[in-house]
C-alpha cells in the first residue's frame, strides 16, 4: 500500500482510481452536482510552498520535494 518513506505507492493510487470509477454511477445519482463529470469527483491540486517551508522548519528537516494539496 505504501512504501517505507510514508509515500503513497502506485498500487494504492491505482486501487483508489479503480474504486472511484466503480462507484461513479452511484456518486452521480447520490450527488447530482457530479452529473457533469459523470460521477467523477475532481478538484484542483495546488502547490503549497509556504506551508512546506513551515513544516520543514517545524520538523527541522530539508525536504526538496514539491508539496501539493488537493482542494475541495
Amino acid at each position: 500500500m505504501s512504501n517505507t518513506n510514508n509515500e503513497i505507492g502506485r498500487e494504492a493510487i491505482d486501487n483508489a482510481v479503480e474504486r472511484l470509477l466503480r462507484f461513479a454511477r452511484f456518486i452521480e445519482n447520490a450527488f447530482p452536482e457530479t452529473t457533469s463529470s459523470k460521477g467523477i469527483i475532481e478538484s484542483k491540486i495546488v502547490k503549497i510552498a509556504e506551508i512546506k517551508s513551515l513544516l520543514n522548519s517545524y520538523y527541522q528537516v530539508t525536504d526538496e520535494r514539491e508539496t501539493l494539496i488537493k482542494m475541495r
